[in-house]
């Protein structure tokens, strides 16, 4: 180095790039030093380092990652300065709002005034297009197997709004919605469809047709053949009605399924412990989801997928890379790849990850003091771990290493300060996107038990688009300064509007007549109409008049007079007991 009795040779440089280089000379990083730095665990202090002047060309907005190119690039260091953190300017939010004005009012609008009705939130994300294809693969599989459904899309619709109904008006058994008893009030849905036209489209749902399914092992062959098109299909709705936010979360979901399938999972850690697992990429804010994908297990060569969780991410934000967003993802996602992935492609990244991880800097860190905190950086990328309860380790390239004051309830009630890193504080903030979607989603859910796997994610995905379909409603409203229906009057409203004003060929429509109308008592003293155990017999006075069923058998009863011991229908017990009184 040139002698240092002048200033004169450091003319092109400040006092902060001496003191880089000098720290960058006395301590070159690497896993050896890191341990020996790390031994004393009981005084820990944050170093908080020096920043980039905002003048200069480290925190210019016009800088890109150039340097993040790879993982052998980063050079780890105790020294943290400031991240460059770009400013989101993407569009966000529902794309396409109903129409104002060219509608009739509807249930919760209050004010008199005209507003869409919750179908036309719904039909952006679940078109025509799937009513048709659900009709004509419905009829299809029912004359394949020697039965004629018949069925339409105005009945279709009526279906699924009756089935939305029963995840408001919940029954232990799907025959007692049916019921004539009053106590279980459910007459509005005897109205709209009969039981056992409602049981046959129950069992002739379809959506593709299952003899052109490639076999396993074939060309082509999908796990998720029987419910692909609908996967697709809200794919594409749930992507194009809204621009997805600044903060997206990544976690997994599960559809509850307990029957044998290749593809079921069991985590015993999630409140729905076995069934089929979803990826799902939520907005942080609303938990709309924007993108999802099932996981249908390992390939069929048998290969275990290597760093599958990088790739689920990578997955999912494929159509929201470039727009400096910033996304949160816990332990089985995060590593030090993805992140570096994902700076490349201009996202932030922010996730707890695990100590053991591949590669991540703090691996030999396990206990630390109490509140305790230790930062270590490179480049934009900075790796935390955080003394708590236990230690938790944070791996994030969109905030500063710094620290932070929240407060915080203890066990007995009382209300603490707390210290905690900003970047747990923002994990904290915006991982809940796909919980709070799931909560949306299971305080009215509806869908029915079936021995056909594929059922259960079709429900699962109505459901997610009832949700979606809500929360652009509620920003909508917003947008229009009204007030906007909860989430149990939007389903309502959507299970009403769907059925529209279907009634059942076979409703009665008027009150059954009662027995004392029908005869009189005084005519047959001593002989009542009782309820005979058994099967029914055919009526006695119907078989001698020759009247029958049109399916050319005589029509039976249940009933019939308890002196006489002979089966008769309602309107046939006082005409008998007249005749043989004559």
């Amino acid at each position: 180095m040139a002698s240092s009795d002048s200033d004169g040779d450091f003319n092109g440089f400040d006092s902060y790039d001496v003191e880089c280089a000098e720290l960058k000379q006395k301590e070159v990083i690497n896993d050896r030093e890191l341990d020996d730095n790390f031994d004393d665990e009981s005084d820990i202090e944050i170093e908080q380092g020096l920043e980039y002047d905002s003048s200069g060309e480290s925190s210019s907005e016009n800088d890109d990652f150039e340097d993040i190119l790879n993982r052998d690039d980063l050079e780890w260091s105790q020294i943290t300065r400031k991240v460059i953190i770009k400013r989101f300017s993407a569009k966000q939010g529902p794309t396409n709002f109903p129409n104002v004005g060219q509608i009739d009012i509807v249930d919760g609008a209050g004010d008199g005034s005209k507003l869409p009705p919750a179908s036309a939130y719904f039909d952006q994300l679940i078109p025509n297009t799937f009513w048709e294809t659900l009709k004509l693969e419905t009829n299809r599989y029912s004359s394949q197997n020697g039965r004629d459904v018949n069925i339409s899309v105005s009945e279709l619709k009526t279906f699924i709004g009756i089935t939305m109904l029963m995840g408001l008006i919940v029954l232990p058994s799907l025959k007692q919605y049916w019921s004539s008893d009053p106590s279980l009030n459910s007459d509005f849905i005897r109205k709209c469809m009969s039981r056992d036209r409602y049981f046959a489209i129950q069992r002739d749902l379809h959506l593709t047709d299952s003899t052109k399914q490639p076999a396993k092992g074939a060309d082509g062959f999908d796990r998720l053949y029987k419910v692909r098109p609908m996967i697709d299909m809200c794919k594409k709705s749930f992507r194009e009605q809204y621009d997805p936010p600044q903060n997206i979360s990544i976690d997994e979901g599960m559809v509850k399924y307990k029957g044998r399938l290749g593809f079921v999972q069991y985590m015993p850690m999630k409140p729905t412990k076995r069934g089929i697992k979803v990826w799902i990429a939520a907005a942080s804010d609303t938990g709309y989801v924007h993108a999802f994908n099932v996981y249908t297990g390992k390939s069929l060569d048998g290969v275990q997928e290597k760093n599958l969780g990088h790739k689920v991410v990578m997955d999912l934000m494929e159509t929201m890379l470039y727009e400096y967003r910033h996304v949160y993802f816990d332990n089985f996602f995060t590593s030090i790849d993805l992140a570096i992935e994902l700076l490349n492609k201009k996202t932030y990244c922010c996730g707890t990850i695990r100590s053991n991880r591949k590669y991540y800097p703090l691996s030999h860190v396990h206990k630390l003091a109490k509140g305790s905190t230790k930062f270590i950086q490179s480049n934009n990328l900075i790796a935390t771990a955080w003394q708590d309860k236990k230690t938790v380790h944070i791996l994030s390239t969109n905030c500063d290493a710094e620290m932070s004051v929240v407060q915080r309830r203890t066990r007995a009630g009382i209300i603490e300060n707390v210290s905690k890193p900003l970047c747990i504080i923002n994990y904290n903030k915006c991982m809940g996107g796909v919980d709070l979607g799931d909560q949306l989603r299971q305080y009215y859910s509806f869908g029915r038990t079936s021995l056909k796997w594929w059922r259960y994610l079709f429900y699962f995905l109505l459901n997610v688009a009832c949700v979606n379909s809500f929360l652009i409603y509620k920003l909508h409203m917003k947008a229009l300064g009204k007030t906007p229906m909860t989430q149990l009057e939007f389903r309502h409203s959507l299970a009403k509007c769907l059925i529209g004003g279907a009634v059942s060929k076979s409703y009665r429509r008027t009150p059954k007549r009662k027995l004392e109308n029908l005869f009189d008592e005084s005519n047959i003293s001593g002989h009542s109409l009782v309820h005979f155990s058994g099967r029914k017999r055919v009526c006695v006075l119907c078989s001698a008049s020759g009247k029958g069923a049109p399916s050319g058998r005589g029509i039976q009863s249940s009933f019939g007079c308890n002196i006489c011991s002979v089966n008769l229908c309602k309107t046939c017990f006082p005409l008998y007991h007249a005749s043989q009184s004559k």
